[in-house]
């Protein structure tokens, strides 16, 4: 472990400005709502008063609210006219980006046909992206690939598009296998049937598992663009339960071997990261028209709370309404025309209002509180998450801790929970080849409290090599626990938190990814920059 040396330098080092905000923890609840009028176009023109805001029931004072109309060209870090050597996970000072849609491609849970046929509606889709979309497409298998990061150019999303072919899911296939042939023998037959049971159990819990982790990952790479943002997910869904007969087709557990289960705790933390990342679900269900057994009523559009079993629908239909219905977006099942889905849920954030009230402080009981909100105009339809589970503020443990960077590390994508700058430099010391490393984090993103007469803070770093195939070849990591003066605070709202970094280049090394792990709030930062230093 390497000591990471902290100073302090003018912002211009970077070619960054920022605001001497400081970020505290707080309570604010914020709720993105979408208005609809009676024919489904977004309605525009709402102020503050319009709105009513309740908790469990109680009217709460809308303590901030603001509304984005027109959707403008997104820009990240990566699109900004950085210089060569200048590297950034934020989005470009100054603009504010209204529309970013992530379109989740899901080979997981969905059958080859089903997969070719989503990416054949999605092509037409791409076909008319419109300048003011911005638009990236990830895909879903064992792991979350990147076929295209953001960008508004149809070109990129269809080269990216076409590189995806559709493939058989080893995982669904098991969790979902054929019935064994009858051997004749009764003992033998049930024997086997368990056992494919208790297979079938256990990848029906990898996929949900999986799924789940990676929408926490997309939510984690989202969550330093302002706004509502998109998550767009092509699939046949997963199973909200095992072994209690509250699926459709599927018969209560009749061995002792055999889960009893639901995933409404997993479901839970999910969408309490999306909904904290402003992300609303589009599940687009691949599979098109889905047949519904004549023996089957229709369901309920109830409202799902944690704990609370899901009404009978056609397969996966309750998963998908449930989060689309937590996180304030919109389910589409029964349609074979999923390029207009796609549409209709970009079109979405066209028009979105924000209102935040603080809780009653004495009300972190951690249980679901419901949510709702009414306009003073009749005939107008609103899109909002429908709650919030009402969590105490907790550092997390170590455990809790360790999985968090971890899965931060393997994640292809870059976390922006905590804005990071970086600067790199080719450096003959301490050996020739060495780089120097200039590490921008931004002051708005950590949470620093006041503690006497000082102001304190805690921060894991780590600094990764990589190989091209993903491995690990090196590690730097640091705790770095901050007892500030009120000079030294000052220093940091006016430039930022600013360190530097020697390393020595791995010879296998190919990209170096700095991550920041904020142990007060639990958010996360990382960056990727290359090992090669850019000629500038």
């Amino acid at each position: 472990m390497h000591r990471i040396v902290l100073v302090f330098l003018v912002v211009a080092l970077l070619g960054q400005e920022n605001q001497p905000v400081l970020r505290v923890t707080t309570r604010l609840v914020q709720v993105n709502v979408v208005v609809h009028d009676k024919s489904g176009q977004p309605v525009g023109g709402l102020t503050k008063d319009d709105f009513t805001l309740y908790e469990k029931g109680k009217q709460h004072k809308i303590a901030f609210f603001s509304v984005v109309e027109g959707r403008k060209p997104l820009k990240l870090g990566r699109d900004a006219q950085l210089p060569t050597n200048i590297f950034s996970n934020r989005v470009k000072h100054g603009e504010s980006p209204t529309s970013a849609t992530v379109i989740l491609l899901d080979a997981l849970n969905t059958s080859f046909q089903d997969q070719a046929y989503a990416k054949g509606q999605l092509i037409k889709f791409l076909e008319k992206v419109q300048p003011e979309d911005r638009v990236a497409i990830y895909l879903l298998t064992r792991r979350l690939i990147i076929l295209q990061d953001f960008t508004s150019d149809p070109d990129h999303l269809l080269k990216a598009l076409a590189r995806y072919r559709a493939s058989s899911s080893a995982v669904l296939d098991s969790a979902e296998p054929a019935p064994p042939d009858p051997t004749g023998n009764n003992e033998l037959d049930q024997f086997l049937q368990g056992a494919l049971q208790m297979e079938s159990d256990y990848f029906n819990v990898r996929r949900v598992e999986d799924t789940l982790q990676a929408m926490e990952v997309i939510a984690g790479h989202l969550s330093g663009i302002p706004g509502r943002k998109n998550l767009i997910w092509f699939s046949a869904g997963f199973p909200f339960s095992l072994g209690l007969g509250l699926e459709p087709g599927q018969e209560r557990a009749t061995s002792p071997g055999q889960e009893q289960r639901t995933f409404s705790r997993e479901v839970q933390h999910a969408t309490r990261a999306l909904n904290n990342a402003g992300v609303a679900i589009y599940p687009v269900d691949a599979r098109g028209l889905v047949a519904l057994p004549l023996s089957m009523q229709a369901s309920s559009r109830g409202t799902f709370r944690p704990g609370q079993a899901p009404s009978m629908s056609p397969p996966n239909h309750d998963t998908m309404r449930i989060l689309a219905d937590e996180t304030g977006g919109r389910a589409f099942y029964n349609t074979n025309d999923l390029e207009g889905a796609a549409r209709k849920a970009i079109d979405d954030s066209a028009i979105t209002y924000t209102l935040g009230f603080y809780p009653d402080s004495d009300d972190f009981d951690t249980k679901y509180h419901p949510l709702k909100v009414e306009v003073n105009r009749k005939g107008l339809e609103l899109r909002y998450r429908k709650g919030f589970v009402a969590m105490p503020v907790a550092v997390a443990t170590d455990k809790q801790r360790t999985a968090e960077i971890a899965a931060a590390l393997h994640s292809p994508l870059e976390a922006t929970g905590i804005g990071i700058n970086v600067r790199i430099d080719a450096v003959e010391q301490p050996k020739p080849g060495s780089i120097r490393m200039i590490i921008q984090i931004a002051q708005d993103t950590i949470s620093l409290q006041p503690k006497g007469d000082r102001t304190v803070g805690s921060l894991d770093i780590l600094i990764t090599q990589n190989a091209p195939d993903g491995r690990v070849l090196a590690t730097t990591s640091e705790t770095l626990d901050m007892n500030l003066t009120r000079q030294t605070y000052e220093k940091v709202m006016k430039s930022g938190l600013v360190m530097t970094k020697t390393l020595e280049p791995n010879a296998e090394a190919y990209q170096i990814r700095v991550l920041v792990y904020d142990r007060s709030t639990g958010n996360v930062g990382s960056i990727f920059v290359p090992v090669k230093i850019p000629k500038t």
